[in-house]
């Protein structure tokens, strides 16, 4: 399993159905409206969501920079350079695929708006110099 974290981040992939959640951890002392949307946006696509001390939730994260909420989900899968040309199953026949090809980024807050804006753009698939992951 893999930690994903804070408001934002756990709202955007709920929201995009490409992660395979097992469980949110929320802390059990913050109660405010932006967490309990969050909750109920768990609730509504079947993600269950546990409450715990805000100590666990850094455990987990392994940063207190989780902003009250980590995400446990499953690894994303890695693709093959054959997987980028096989056609999409959903996508209509002849349709383009956006991929998005990173070397040397080093300001966390820069990879982070890539990714945002490639999500937004409907991407395929993103390559670093680690291999190929789906989104």
């Amino acid at each position: 399993m893999e930690a994903l974290y804070g408001l934002h981040p756990v709202e955007e992939a709920i929201r995009s159905g490409r992660r395979r959640f097992d469980h949110v951890v929320v802390a059990r002392e913050r109660e405010d409206a932006r967490l309990e949307k969050l909750v109920d946006l768990c609730r509504q696509n079947g993600v269950r969501v546990l409450r715990e001390a805000r100590e666990q939730l850094t455990l987990l994260a392994q940063t207190p920079a989780h902003q009250g909420v980590v995400a446990m989900v499953h690894p994303q899968e890695f693709l093959s350079i054959e997987d980028l040309y096989a056609p999409l199953p959903s996508a209509t026949p002849g349709a383009a695929r956006l991929l998005l090809a990173l070397d040397g980024v080093e300001d966390p807050q820069n990879l982070g708006a890539l990714l945002r804006v490639a999500d937004g753009a409907g991407w395929t698939a993103w390559c670093s110099p680690s291999g190929v992951r789906r989104p």
